[in-house]
Order: structure tokens, then C-alpha cells, then sequence
């Protein structure tokens, strides 16, 4: 559900209160409630909006809730960008906050509310801030440390971002026990912020992390972040993006050889192919690792791809959004559906059921399973 303010949408909000007041009867509940404001908006229409998340987190109709001021409108010093704060303590169903706004225009009184909600709402698990200068980041932080619910943390930086801060946001959840996800934006990272992945890779029960570099020079130093891979036993998860030119093409045979990945995500306009080589004379994995690539790479690197995945099986390339060569397809379905457990000569015969059943309507990945290798080599069967 999303509603989207402008000046004059007071009605609006007293009939969607109304709306919402009837769909409660009803017992259903949203997944997600977005609202994002356009333009200026009155202090009446704030009063509109206050009673509109009151109903909402007194009846417990969303489990997440997303407030967004787009980034041309963050000069709106009129508005009290903190109205969101009312009746979210109530909520017991809500999961999930994301604040895309300025958090510096807040009063202190309404930061004294966030800083509450954040450090103290013991079912909320995943929380999404974004900072326009850092007035009151590390007073925010040290909440969301603090907050021992908390499973995903995600911190974009707008501007004025500064190394020394993202390396005290880095460091002061580090030590946070049930943070399993951390995802950071920011124009700079620096050293100090660098080694302080490092240490959270390393130290911490995190099991995902996203690093995207907003600048045209970034300051990521991926030294770091191999060395902090290396020494993880929790993280299966990595996402790369912004990181141009990248120049550190170590970093992906040794997520390969790290038994425990499942996902590598790479948003880059180039890599070296000298990566797929390395990866393909590698042996192979015991369980399936998934690639995600952008469509750059995909175009540029398409045979050296299809050579490592005709190698490597237990290697899955995401969906793709762009034409392929029809034998690339191929083996890119064959790979998801199954064939690195049934190109072996002794799969057993309880797996196909379930690999059969996941290729679903695709006769051509059926077809290339029923042909071996895997029942070929079987003396036993009449194929």
C-alpha cells in the first residue's frame, strides 16, 4: 500500500483512515506501507498523516513500513520529517522500518523518539537509514547497536559523509550478536573504515555484506575486505558495486574455494576474464554457489562464462534480463535445475524426483539430464 503526499491530499487521508478501518475488520494486513512525500505539505495534512500511522500501527496492519522525502525535497524545512514516529512502539507486528529522510532536519525531541524506537522495539529486525550529513549519526548508531533484535542493517550516505563515520558505524555494530545482514553506500570509506570491515568480516556472526562505493574514485580498499573474507566462518553472502576499475581479481577464486558461500554479487562495468580462468581450473565445489553479474560483463566475458560453467555445475548465473546464445541458456537452466548433483555415475534415484520437479515445464533441461552423463554410466539400467 502506498500514498503519496502532496499539498492538498487531506480528504485523501481521512478516507484511506476510513479504508484502513474497514480492511482491519476484515483481518487483513499489508506486507509493506510506503508513504513518500512530494512537495510542501501542511501542518494539517501532518496532523492528517499522524492519525493515518496511529490507525495503522494500533491495528497492526503492515509489517513494514517505508517513509520517503525524495532527495530534491530534503530542503523542506517546514516539514516534520519525524511524524512517521507515531504509534510504531504499538506495532507489534511491524518487522521492518526504512527512513529515506533527513534525518538531520528532525527535532531532537522527535530524534530522543527514533533513538527510543530503535534502541528498544524488541521485534523489529531490519532497518534501513539514510544520512544527509552526520549531525546525529553516531548518537543513531549506538541505538541500533544497542538494539539486540536487529537482523539486517542498511546505511546509505547521501553526502558529507566522512571515513571516520562509516568506520564508527562499521565498528560500534560489529559486535552486535544477532546481526546477520549490513548493507553500506557511502562516496568514501577510507582506512579506517576499510580495516573496520575487515574486523566485523572477521569477528562477527554477519552472514551477508553489501559494499557500494558512491564515487567515481573509490577509497574501498578490497585488501581489506579479502583479508576479512579469508578469516570469516559466518559470511556466505557478498555484494560488490561501484568499485571501478576493479582491481583485485583474487577476490573471487576465494569466495569459490569458501565452502560456506552461496551468493556473489557483483555490480561492475568490467573485470578481468583472467577471474573465469582461475575459477574453472579450480576443482569443484561440493555445494552450488550463485553468480550475479551485470549484463556488461555478461556481454564481454559470454564464452568464458559458458566454458566455466560447462566445468563447474554447481556454478548458477542469476536470471538474466537480455538475450543469450540458445546453448548458453541452456547451460545456464541445466546448472539451476540440478546437474552438479546428477553428473556423477552414482546419483542416486530418490534425487530425481526433485530435480525433475524443479525444471518444471523446461523439456530441454530434462532432456539434457536424461542423457547423461550421469544414467549413461549406470550398468545397472536399460536407458
Amino acid at each position: 500500500f502506498c500514498i503519496h503526499l502532496q499539498r492538498q491530499n487531506v480528504g485523501i487521508v481521512d478516507a484511506v483512515i476510513q479504508v484502513l478501518r474497514d480492511f482491519a475488520q476484515r483481518e487483513v494486513v499489508w506486507k509493506s506501507f510506503e508513504v513518500v512525500i512530494l512537495s510542501h505539505i501542511s501542518e494539517i495534512l501532518q496532523d492528517s498523516m499522524k492519525r493515518l500511522l496511529y490507525v495503522i500501527h494500533s491495528l497492526q496492519l503492515c509489517e513494514e513500513l517505508r517513509i520517503r522525502v525524495p532527495f530534491a525535497s530534503y530542503s523542506l524545512r517546514d516539514l516534520d520529517q519525524a511524524f512517521f514516529l507515531h504509534g510504531i512502539l504499538e506495532n507489534t507486528r511491524l518487522k521492518k522500518l526504512r527512513l529515506r529522510i533527513n534525518i538531520n532536519q528532525c527535532p531532537l525531541v522527535d530524534l530522543r523518539a527514533l533513538d527510543s524506537i530503535l534502541e528498544t522495539k524488541s521485534d523489529l529486525e531490519e532497518v534501513h537509514l539514510q544520512f544527509s550529513g552526520l549531525e546525529h549519526h553516531d548518537f543513531i548508531c549506538s541505538s541500533l547497536a544497542a538494539n539486540k533484535s536487529l537482523k539486517k542493517v542498511v546505511l546509505l550516505y547521501k553526502e558529507g559523509a566522512t571515513e571516520a563515520a562509516v568506520a564508527s558505524a562499521v565498528s560500534m555494530l560489529a559486535g552486535h550478536s544477532s546481526l546477520r545482514s549490513l548493507h553500506i553506500a557511502s562516496h568514501v570509506f577510507g582506512s579506517s573504515a576499510s580495516s573496520a570491515i575487515q574486523e566485523l568480516l572477521a569477528n562477527s556472526a554477519v552472514e551477508e555484506i553489501l559494499l557500494f562505493t558512491i564515487s567515481k574514485e573509490p577509497t574501498l580498499n578490497l585488501a581489506n575486505v579479502i583479508n576479512g573474507i579469508a578469516q570469516s566462518t559466518n559470511l556466505n553472502s557478498l555484494k560488490l558495486g561501484g568499485l571501478e576499475p576493479f582491481d583485485s581479481p583474487e577476490i573471487l577464486p576465494l569466495v569459490f574455494q569458501k565452502g560456506n558461500f552461496k551468493i556473489v554479487e557483483l555490480d561492475l562495468e568490467s573485470i578481468p576474464d583472467t577471474i573465469f580462468d582461475a575459477m574453472r581450473a579450480m576443482d569443484r565445489r561440493r555445494n552450488p554457489l550463485v553468480f550475479k553479474l551485470t549484463n556488461r560483463i555478461m556481454l564481454q566475458h559470454s564464452a568464458k562464462l559458458q566454458q566455466l560453467l560447462e566445468k563447474h555445475p554447481e556454478i548458477r548465473l542469476m536470471p538474466l534480463n537480455m538475450p543469450i546464445d540458445k546453448d548458453f541458456k541452456r547451460l545456464c537452466d541445466s546448472n539451476w535445475f540440478g546437474r552438479y548433483l546428477l553428473d556423477r555415475a552414482d546419483v542416486p534415484l530418490a534425487l530425481w524426483p526433485s530435480v525433475l520437479g524443479l525444471s518444471g515445464i523446461k523439456h530441454d533441461v530434462i532432456h539434457e539430464m536424461l542423457k547423461g552423463p550421469s544414467l549413461l554410466g549406470r550398468g545397472n539400467l536399460d536407458v
